[in-house]
């Protein structure tokens, strides 16, 4: 009787929370958005999850908001993203690949499904993009502006160098569907070039205009390079920091960091920044440096297991957390550590709901708002499972989160297995994995992740009855699957630059 009554408490609590939350909505001006998207961030890569780089920006916004401390996204970027920009599982849109979008790939968020900016659009936001896409360029309709943004300065694969601005030998920078390589950009660290078109765009800004502005950093993504002296001015900050690799990845993250802080100062200085709601997330845990050469990278997701390209802990719980000015981000939302269950999806319908946007039907059936939770400063929410990757192809590549538990289905789990700790502590392998189940005969690792949050103890042969369950809700999403979409190189580059090749 006690538990039903307080169950119906904690019903009405939702219902008051949600009626408040659109009156606030319909009343007052609507909030600027601002989704900052960290590439390749690892669990222990901030100062806050007790690592070795300080980043002061970075800890002072998620210390005083509310962090999202088991927030999922896909084990890669493109994946990820397209969920973010979507509201959808990947595996609804055919975009979840293993590999992510390779250069010139075919492959794009579909354009029956409406897009953040799209939604945005319609409810009078500006809409500006920075930096990296990675969705799709097939055609120019697959680009930013064709889905969406109203301007976009970056590049559309999913990664380049950072100074001379190519992959695989051709260019990739772009000023919406101009080649973007005037003089002092090619040569000069990317940073620049995202930190002025900021500059620019927000300065040229009418405030009393709903802004949604996507920062979509380059860094922390490999190549590992070293920032120039104007943006990794105080090199003190990575004395302590031995290991050659770590250091060049502490350069960057400091560089990122200060690029956070300085974002956040500009909103302030406009004064923007007491009407702005942020979302701050990576799209997969950190890449580590699993071997010598290519991809491997420096970051660390220590405790959690191995990182990013695999379905362990450490490549899919992603460092994500809100805050805001004082005119829209609560009081009971400040130093707040939230454990629901979230997943990249959700970051549409809560921007969208927020920006007075219906989220579509099918958006809303893969994704909830997170937004009533903070405004609660407490742990509210209907989300009780994550379907963390499905990939259906005889071998699988899947996993599923499902109250404490998480279940590993198929026989390949990730590039690379084991604990990567800081160095200069080694590597620790992981276990023999239970090759077969007599519920998952290509293999399946059971996993309790309150009890076990960095999986030491596989529970699978253990818990047959628990294992058929899960694998019975995995079947649930077979129903809606759909196959990845081509990921071939189709376009070519053409005098030298990736760019669309249709109409």
């Amino acid at each position: 009787g006690s538990a039903k009554f307080l169950s119906a408490r904690l019903m009405v609590a939702w219902f008051v929370l949600a009626c408040l939350q659109l009156t606030l909505i319909n009343a007052a001006p609507k909030p600027h958005l601002l989704l900052v998207v960290l590439d390749d961030l690892g669990w222990a890569d901030v100062g806050y999850h007790l690592g070795d780089i300080p980043t002061p920006n970075i800890d002072e916004l998620a210390l005083n908001g509310t962090q999202l401390n088991q927030f999922y996204t896909q084990p890669v970027c493109s994946p990820t993203r397209s969920s973010f920009m979507t509201g959808r599982y990947p595996f609804h849109t055919g975009m979840q690949q293993i590999t992510t979008l390779v250069p010139g790939s075919k492959a794009a968020i579909p354009e029956s499904d409406p897009t953040l900016p799209e939604v945005l659009k319609e409810q009078g936001y500006a809409t500006a993009m920075v930096g990296k896409w990675h969705l799709g360029y097939s055609s120019w309709k697959q680009t930013p502006t064709g889905r969406g943004f109203d301007t976009h300065v970056g590049y559309f694969n999913g990664q380049i160098d950072y100074y001379n601005k190519t992959i695989a030998g051709h260019y990739d920078f772009w000023a919406n569907e101009t080649v973007y390589n005037g003089s002092g950009v090619n040569g000069t660290h990317s940073m620049h070039q995202y930190m002025a078109d900021v500059n620019r765009l927000m300065n040229a800004h009418d405030p009393n205009t709903p802004l949604f502005l996507y920062f979509s950093h380059q860094l922390m993504h490999i190549p590992l390079d070293v920032p120039d002296a104007t943006l990794y001015y105080n090199t003190s900050r990575c004395t302590h920091i031995t290991d050659e690799k770590r250091h060049i990845y502490c350069a960057m993250m400091t560089t990122l960091d200060d690029s956070v802080g300085e974002t956040v100062e500009l909103y302030k200085k406009l004064g923007m920044w007491d009407n702005t709601v942020m979302i701050v997330t990576t799209d997969n845990g950190g890449m580590v440096n699993f071997q010598k050469d290519w991809p491997a990278s420096a970051g660390c997701n220590y405790p959690f297991r191995a990182g990013k390209a695999t379905l362990y802990e450490g490549g899919v719980r992603g460092v994500a957390f809100v805050n805001g000015g004082e005119a829209v981000f609560p009081a009971t939302g400040r130093r707040k550590v939230n454990i629901n269950l979230w997943h990249a999806a959700d970051i549409f319908n809560t921007l969208a709901t927020l920006g007075g946007a219906a989220v579509p039907a099918l958006a809303a059936a893969d994704s909830f708002d997170i937004w009533p939770s903070v405004v609660a400063g407490a742990n509210l929410g209907n989300r009780t499972e994550v379907p963390i990757n499905i990939w259906l192809d005889g071998t699988e590549y899947t996993a599923l989160r499902v109250g404490d538990y998480k279940l590993l289905h198929g026989t390949f789990s990730g590039i690379y297995d084991g604990w990567y700790p800081l160095p200069p502590a080694a590597h620790i392998p992981a276990p023999p994995k239970n090759v077969t189940h007599r519920h998952c005969p290509l293999g399946c690792q059971l996993f309790n992740i309150i009890d076990d949050p960095y999986e030491h103890k596989d529970l699978a042969r253990d818990n047959p009855d628990l294992v058929k369950k899960l694998v019975e809700r995995l079947d649930f999403y077979r129903k809606t699957y759909v196959k990845p979409q081509p990921n071939t190189e189709h376009c070519k580059p053409v005098n030298g630059v990736w760019m669309p090749c249709e109409a």
